[in-house]
């Protein structure tokens, strides 16, 4: 009967009494049962979050730092946590108050839209924060 319809014929349950078979086209079975997987797949890293980073420095520009910020809005939005990173070079290793000042005025801006999960801490010549998503 599969031949004469020119198709193949699937066992789907093989435990069963008696065992359940379909005819289907092998080919397009296959092509389904991976988009399916695929989907899953997709699906099952949505969930994961993940960690984006922002990069500034001491003296970084009204319209680079705007930018940063739009950026880091739009990954709180999609569900990602943002790592803002103030890098200190040379002689701004002086003024770590500077850089201090520029992650408070970040987080200040960024407001309802994150909640802190790691407060501005100094690493070295870096200065670091960990924001992730407003529960909602």
């Amino acid at each position: 009967m599969a031949e004469e319809e020119g198709v193949d014929l699937l066992m789907v349950v093989k435990d069963a009494s008696p065992p359940v078979c379909r005819l289907v086209e092998y080919s397009r079975y296959k092509f389904e049962e991976e988009k399916k997987k695929k989907e899953e797949r997709k699906k099952q890293k949505a969930g994961v979050m993940e960690t984006k980073e922002l990069k500034m420095r001491p003296n970084t520009g009204d319209a680079d730092y705007n930018v940063r910020l739009k950026k880091a809005l739009k990954f709180l939005e999609k569900n990602n946590r943002v790592k803002v990173t103030v890098s200190l070079r040379g002689r701004e290793m002086q003024f770590k108050d500077l850089g201090k000042e520029l992650i408070e005025r970040f987080q200040e801006e960024v407001g309802d839209a994150a909640r802190i999960e790691q407060a501005p801490t100094i690493q070295g010549n870096q200065i670091t924060m960990l924001l992730a998503p407003a529960r909602e």
